[in-house]
């Protein structure tokens, strides 16, 4: 009997169909140490977690200063309904955009970059020449 099972990461939204019987919890490792064993499917759950983090900063964020989202809009001189979009993950959100919206709540941010590989260079914020 097929089984079909919906995972979920970040605000992307998978189903696979499965056939054969298999309990949800060994679907969903077997589902992700698929995906991370690909070049592909690793670059995608690095760009949802990446997403994830920056979006509950900004939550974050907005809660811990009592900003709602109608100040940050008037703040940035932007409508609400942006806003919310951005807060809520609706589509994908520019570094730019990420910035701006925390410059306005009082933070600055900055990047943080470490090697997956052991033979890969640390990399460090030098000028370009």
């Amino acid at each position: 009997m097929d089984e079909l099972n919906t995972l979920q990461i970040g605000k992307v939204s998978r189903t696979m169909i499965y056939v054969g019987t298999h309990n949800a919890k060994e679907v969903r490792v077997s589902f992700f140490e698929d995906v991370e064993l690909s070049p592909a499917g690793s670059r995608e759950l690095a760009a949802s977690q990446l997403t994830n983090d920056a979006l509950v900063l900004l939550q974050t964020a907005l809660s811990s200063t009592g900003v709602t989202q109608k100040q940050l809009a008037e703040k940035l001189g932007i409508g609400e309904s942006r806003v919310s979009q951005v807060v809520n993950g609706d589509g994908n959100v520019k570094l730019t955009t990420f910035a701006r919206y925390l410059r306005a709540l009082g933070y600055s941010v900055t990047l943080e970059v470490q090697p997956i590989d052991v033979g890969s260079p640390q990399l460090s914020r030098e000028k370009r020449a």
